[in-house]
């Protein structure tokens, strides 16, 4: 997941470049945030409004100063209808994206900003945009607000709300041992009821299924429980974050083998016990 790495900088001079317009419409739009900074977002609104070289509008200049915090270097705005219009009455639903037209931009970008807001408005637009940027997955972004509502649009954030995987549900991996069972299972139902599709252990090696291991050889007891080990890093992939069940503050190897390589694939850790 993307941290914050700066502050936000609310005095940050926005100044779009590389505007591209075919008559009344805008097809995409630049701006540099972070000279520093090699990291690049595509972001995905509604429609164009007044922004253009040397021009921004309120909904570039708060994206722009929102993703500085994340170390955003460069940006480029695209939408789902290229109808250059400051209010959604004047758009022309004939004028969608050309998807494939901007198909190496996001295969280029770092991160995709789906930021098209959560009215129910154009949802065949929004679900084709979906379809579309499923085979990027792993890198579409959202902003969600206080109350838990994504994708918001950038002129309705605050610059304090969080940046996240689109994920109507967050997913969650379960990581510690296994003779807790009663909390693994305690925890999965809070979490569940949270809102979060949660993957746990598939058994209970140690907290009440001993029994798969009374006919095993040595050599296949070591294997399985490696290949136990890497089935578990495998959930954390697929996961947003992961929520260790330290009962005690008790973490023993395993567990944190899987802590160390979900940070180091950027996923949230979260713990039972603080």
């Amino acid at each position: 997941m993307f941290q914050k790495k700066y502050k936000l900088n609310s005095k940050l001079i926005v100044d779009p470049f590389d505007s591209v317009f075919e008559d009344n419409r805008r097809i995409s739009i630049k701006v540099q945030i972070n000279p520093d900074s090699c990291r690049k977002a595509v972001v995905v609104g509604i429609n164009p409004s007044t922004a253009c070289d040397h021009h921004s509008d309120l909904t570039l200049t708060k994206i722009s100063r929102y993703l500085y915090q994340y170390d955003i270097g460069e940006l480029i705005m695209i939408n789902l209808f290229e109808t250059v219009s400051t209010e959604q009455e004047g758009i022309d639903e004939s004028q969608q994206v050309r998807w494939e037209r901007h198909e190496q931009i996001l295969c280029d970008a770092d991160v995709i900003v789906a930021a098209w807001g959560v009215e129910d408005r154009y949802l065949k637009a929004k679900q084709r945009a979906l379809e579309y940027l499923l085979q990027f997955s792993d890198k579409v972004y959202c902003i969600r607000d206080k109350k838990g509502h994504k994708p918001r649009h950038p002129s309705r954030i605050s610059y304090q709300d969080e940046f996240v995987p689109y994920r109507k549900y967050p997913v969650v991996t379960l990581c510690g041992s296994t003779r807790f069972k009663e909390e693994f299972i305690k925890v999965q139902k809070q979490l569940t009821l949270e809102g979060n599709i949660v993957i746990s252990v598939g058994l209970f090696g140690h907290g009440g299924d001993s029994e798969v291991w009374e006919n095993m050889d040595e050599g296949t007891l070591t294997r399985t429980k490696e290949m136990l080990d890497d089935m578990h890093k495998r959930k954390i992939d697929l996961s947003d974050e992961i929520f260790v069940i330290n009962v005690g503050g008790y973490i023993g190897e395993s567990t944190r083998s899987e802590i160390d390589y979900a940070r180091a694939h950027g996923k949230m850790v979260r713990y039972l016990e603080s």
